[in-house]
């Protein structure tokens, strides 16, 4: 089960202080090539350690096409532009060179291709771009077992799954999809109909607590670390991921046609049993 390690790496890259001939504060458009398919990169660098990226591709708008959104963390330490991608969980180096105050060269490791970022404007978000960002920040920042003196949350963002436990009653099993818009939090049923049975608001959220307002009752929380699961858990998990493979395997049989996966019944020595 992967665990979200995010803590130090967020506080990190956050509290690092950019000095002035080492910040990418501002907004950069990268021209990209259009043979494949691609128009250009527009990537935003605030001065508080945030990063939105906006991948266009080419007629996108005609067709409907995009774009796509990357955002998260970044560090620039005048030789390496480091990022953290919140939505994707992943995180990347690459070599930067400032040519000037206007442009700056990335170069891609794997391939060795360069490209260059032009300065557009300042680096600030809008309102709809900073809630995406504030949303997603909140989404991986829950990740772990929080704490309460009614409930425990085992928040697993890699599945989009909140388990919730009762302390002292350990029979007591409940838990649903969770989604994050900016601070609100609601919890959805695992199930076809995706019912969503409780909305709260974040409050106070760092590291190692937060608050949560559901109809003008607070919850206090603390951290207690990674989800470890328990065998009830790691159980009901399990089946929740062979579900949603073999319901991922039922829609690429549907579009493409063809049927990838078949299961026969066998005996020991692999003869096919009716």
């Amino acid at each position: 089960m992967k665990t979200i390690v995010w803590n130090t790496f967020f506080l990190v890259l956050v509290a690092s202080a950019l000095t002035a001939q080492n910040s990418l504060a501002g907004t950069w458009v990268c021209p990209l090539d259009k043979a494949e398919g691609f128009d250009r990169e527009t990537t935003i660098f605030t001065e508080d350690g945030y990063y939105y990226s906006i991948l266009s591709y080419l007629n996108g708008t005609e067709y409907g096409i995009g774009p796509d959104i990357f955002l998260g963390v970044y560090e620039f330490d005048g030789a390496t532009l480091s990022l953290y991608d919140i939505k994707n969980d992943t995180r990347k180096s690459f070599p930067a060179v400032v040519l000037d105050n206007r442009e700056f060269q990335l170069t891609d490791p794997g391939t060795g291709e360069k490209f260059q970022y032009h300065y557009r404007r300042k680096g600030e978000l809008d309102q709809d771009q900073r809630a995406t960002l504030l949303s997603w920040e909140n989404y991986r920042k829950l990740g772990g077992t929080w704490a309460s003196s009614e409930s425990i949350l085992k928040v697993l963002p890699s599945l989009g799954i909140v388990i919730i436990r009762v302390p002292g009653k350990p029979g007591s099993f409940n838990w649903g999809h969770y989604i994050v818009n900016g601070n609100e939090l609601k919890l959805k049923e695992i199930s076809a109909e995706e019912a969503v049975f409780y909305t709260g608001t974040i409050t106070e959220f760092n590291r190692q607590d937060f608050t949560i307002v559901n109809n003008g009752d607070a919850e206090h929380f603390e951290f207690k670390g990674a989800p470890n699961l328990d065998e009830t858990e790691t159980m009901m998990v399990s089946q929740y991921m062979n579900m949603t493979h073999r319901t991922n395997m039922t829609l690429i049989d549907m579009m493409d046609g063809q049927q990838d996966f078949i299961w026969k019944r066998v005996d020991e020595y692999g003869n096919e049993r009716y």
